[in-house]
Order: structure tokens, then sequence, then C-alpha cells
């Protein structure tokens, strides 16, 4: 049964798109999740479902959280394979010492060739980010608090729907979630 990670946008940051975590575990498990386990409280879920039709997934967890909620919450998922990958492909592999500075955008979709270029005349003063698939990392020297490049200016001209980001020590953990 294959593993996942489920990636919620917005969860518990403002006051409206609200849900405990063990809410969250049970909602999945409702919906076919097995092993069913969260990580910290931002909507980091990790699980076994018998699907392998990805978007068809999302879209059921994004259609019980509503019906739950009362709002959309975008579900961004990958594949514990895929998560690997994602930390294998870190183009600034000097920031893993100060995880803090390491942040990854997981995109609904790839971008195309064009939007990336555009997004490559973005202004990031000491800040840096690269494009690799469907995530977009970024090295935020001066922590997010002093960030020169805006993540959601990024998003918006990769032109790629929903997207959600983590700090490198939450994809860490996630992905050591996926090996135990």
């Amino acid at each position: 049964m294959p593993l996942y990670v489920a990636l919620l946008q917005g969860i518990n940051i403002g006051s409206k798109k609200r849900i405990r975590m063990e809410e969250l575990r049970h909602l999945i498990a409702a919906h076919g999740g097995e092993d069913v386990r969260t990580y910290v409280n931002s909507g980091n879920v990790v699980f076994r479902h018998d699907a392998t039709d990805v978007p068809a997934l999302e879209a059921r967890i994004e259609e019980a959280l509503e019906a739950h909620i009362g709002l959309p919450v975008p579900t961004l998922i990958r594949t514990s394979d895929e998560l690997d990958a994602i930390m294998k492909a870190n183009p600034f592999p000097e920031a893993e010492s100060e995880p803090k500075t390491l942040h990854v955008l997981f995109l609904r979709s790839n971008p195309d060739v064009e939007a990336v270029d555009a997004a490559d005349e973005i202004e990031t003063g000491p800040d840096r980010f690269a494009v690799h698939g469907r995530e977009v990392y970024f090295f935020l020297p001066n922590l997010m608090s002093g960030a020169t490049v805006d993540m959601k200016q990024v998003q918006k001209v990769l032109n790629v729907g929903d997207a959600t980001a983590r700090n490198w020590n939450t994809v860490t953990k996630l992905a050591e979630m996926t090996r135990t």
C-alpha cells in the first residue's frame, strides 16, 4: 500500500481554517487512510492508502475537509519516494546546516518553461530560489522574517495554482516519518 504525505495549505494559521490533529487523523482514516500520523499542528499527514490516482486522492481529501470545516483546504500529496527525491534535489545544501533558512514551496503542478524563465527575473536581494519540478526551494539567509523574495509572487508568476510551503525541518521530519 503506497505511503503518502499530505500537505494542507493554511491549516491552523488564522482563526478560520482550524482543525485539531486528532480530527484530521480521523478524517483521513475515514476516507481510507491507514497508519495515519500527523506532524505539528499545521496540516502535515503521513498515511498509507490503496489509491494510486494521487490527484483523485487530493480531491477526495479536499472535499472531506471542506465538508468538515466549511472552507476549502488545498491539499498537496507527495509519495514517500517523491519526498526522498525532494530532499536529495536540494540545490542549496549549504543551507541544511541552518534549516530555518531553507524552505520548500510545494506546487500543485509543474510550471511551464516560460513561467520559470519569468520567475528568474524576480528580484531576490540576498535570497535565492530554484524551481525543480513541482517544488521551489528557497534559501533565505535572513530567515523568513527578513526575506526579500515573496513566495506568493513566485507562485503567481509560475501560474501553478495551489501551493504550500514547509521549512526544511518539517520536510526532514516528514521524510523521516515515511521511513518508520
